[in-house]
């Protein structure tokens, strides 16, 4: 049975029955047991503690990929957290830029912890995307969108 949480950016969204972004984010990172699947057009260095987040689970163990749009979408203070958990954690950890690899821009925005529940939105790992906008999003617990979701992601880095 699927379970689906609405998740928001900004106080004024903040309503009974919906999770703040980056809390719930935290959350089902912090709880992945042998995967993790990040798709971001952007990441700043304002998600420098959600880095932290995501290597604590490399370093339990977690295999994660990571894609991301472009490099120009990385901070360079970013990219060093990822050069060092690449360089740590190599059966653990993998990342491609789509552009790069594929010619098309990524727009997606979604995390997939364990093939079991994934995060689906419009807010980037950026301070506008988990703090300044109005974002929206939806965390759904079912094993079998889940699933799909990841096989897309699977066939990006088979490209």
């Amino acid at each position: 049975m699927s379970r689906i949480k609405v998740v928001v950016t900004g106080p004024e969204l903040m309503i009974h029955g919906t999770r703040g972004f980056e809390t719930l984010l935290e959350e089902i990172i912090s709880s992945a047991q042998e995967e993790i699947i990040l798709v971001a057009y952007l990441i700043t260095d304002a998600a420098l503690h959600m880095i932290e987040i995501l290597k604590r689970a490399i370093e339990r163990g977690v295999k994660t990929s990571v894609i991301v749009n472009s490099v120009e979408n990385v901070d360079k203070s970013v990219r060093r957290c990822f050069s060092e958990i690449q360089r740590k954690h190599p059966d653990c950890f993998r990342m491609i830029y789509c552009k790069e690899k594929t010619g098309a821009n990524l727009h997606a925005k979604m995390v997939i912890v364990d093939r079991k529940k994934v995060l689906i939105g419009s807010a980037n790992l950026s301070w506008g995307g988990m703090v300044g906008n109005y974002e929206l999003g939806v965390l759904i617990e079912d094993g079998e969108t889940a699933w799909l979701m990841a096989r897309i992601a699977d066939r990006i880095f088979q490209m």
